[in-house]
């Protein structure tokens, strides 16, 4: 009996640690960052975190160049005086705007300084940001 008792123990022990490797610890390549007028702030996601929004991000496809009707604008500027948020997932770097012609979320992805684009609709834009503590849609900048 005291060898099953072990045993008992020693598996619950194992999926307790697995749990909290997978629900509660950090991962290291993937955190939302907010940039205010306080500085930089960065709220890591956990492993189950970091892989569910990495799959939202995954199943978009991004383009080398805007999508058409789409104007460029200087992305360094600040606008309309609101902190800049970023999702970073493995050394990418993503931003999500409003535009202003329909209600869809333009994605850009920057990568050692080379930007892609795509467009996600704003109910799969909802349900990202819901996993990803990222801002609601209403308060999302404009693109132009």
């Amino acid at each position: 009996m005291n060898s099953k008792k072990k045993i008992i123990a020693g598996i619950i022990v194992c999926l307790f640690i697995g749990v909290m490797a997978v629900f509660v610890f950090l991962s290291p390549n993937a955190y939302l960052l907010k940039a205010d007028v306080s500085g930089e702030k960065k709220t890591a996601y956990s492993l189950y975190k970091s892989t569910s929004v990495s799959s939202k991000i995954n199943s978009l496809e991004f383009i080398d160049q805007l999508p058409e009707g789409v104007t460029k604008y200087d992305e360094s500027k600040a606008r309309y005086g609101s902190p800049a948020y970023s999702v970073l997932l493995k050394g990418n770097t993503y931003r999500f705007y409003r535009l202003s012609r329909d209600t869809n979320v333009l994605v850009t992805k920057t990568e050692n300084k080379t930007s892609k684009y795509a467009v996600m609709d704003r109910d799969t834009y909802q349900k990202f940001a819901s996993i990803s503590s990222y801002i609601e849609y209403d308060y999302l900048d404009y693109w132009n």
